[in-house]
């Protein structure tokens, strides 16, 4: 079964390279959506399940702290990755406070993508059952 990945950023060069940087398939992976509005991508997450979501923090419509929270209420048991270009600590903190995974700088390192999406992985495959007894 593929994992449900959807990517979130204003940037839409970014969208396009975070496709191409690793192979998703190989990893069980597949980009079911990408949306530059982080309004429209919390839109898609109500109707649609995601396994993965990874999000840039910094974005015209709705700050990332705002759009990571909102989006983990919708779908709690979704892994989340969060991308940002400023090494500010209030986005990494938010990430936290939301369960990130972890927290990549931009330009996003190929090694490091590869390492968070099998972290996420493996939080996805071990969740059915730890995640009830935090």
């Amino acid at each position: 079964m593929m994992r449900k990945v959807m990517l979130v950023d204003d940037e839409y060069m970014l969208l396009r390279g975070l496709k191409l940087l690793v192979d998703w398939k190989s990893l069980g992976l597949e980009i079911i959506n990408t949306e530059q509005n982080p309004k429209l991508a919390l839109k898609y997450l109500h109707d649609n399940p995601v396994d993965i979501l990874i999000s840039d923090m910094n974005m015209p419509e709705l700050s990332g702290p705002d759009f990571v929270a909102a989006a983990k209420a919708i779908r709690p048991e979704m892994e989340l990755i969060v991308i940002s270009g400023y090494s500010d600590f209030d986005y990494v903190r938010a990430g936290l406070q939301q369960n990130a995974v972890n927290y990549l700088r931009k330009p996003i390192d190929t090694d490091e993508l590869l390492e968070t999406l099998h972290g996420a992985l493996d939080c996805k495959s071990n969740s059915s059952n730890t995640r009830l007894h935090r």
